[in-house]
């Protein structure tokens, strides 16, 4: 599952501005399979800006790592859940 935080950090929203997205917070809001586990080195770092250099050009937290997902789906309706930081499992109820 993937969980939205209650707060997002501040440049993170100024990137992610001109995306038009409908943010929840403090909510599960997706699902995903993890199907690797990258380290971001310069070369990864670099093909990452040229994708999209709004959104992956440096911010106030260092990538060490970088996850890739597979089938990935938004929730219609999200699951209000407190987050814990790290993962964690979630009791569907």
């Amino acid at each position: 599952m993937i969980h939205a935080g209650k707060s997002l950090e501040k440049d993170m929203l100024e990137k992610l501005k001109n995306y038009n997205l409908n943010c929840s917070s403090g909510a599960i809001i997706g699902e995903a399979e993890i199907t690797d586990c990258i380290l971001v080195d310069k070369g990864f770092d670099e093909k990452l800006n040229k994708i999209d250099p709004l959104v992956y050009s440096k911010n106030s937290h260092v990538a060490k790592y970088a996850w890739h997902l597979e089938n990935i789906k938004k929730y219609d309706r999200v699951i209000y859940a407190k987050g814990k930081l790290g993962l964690w499992n979630y009791e569907m109820k």
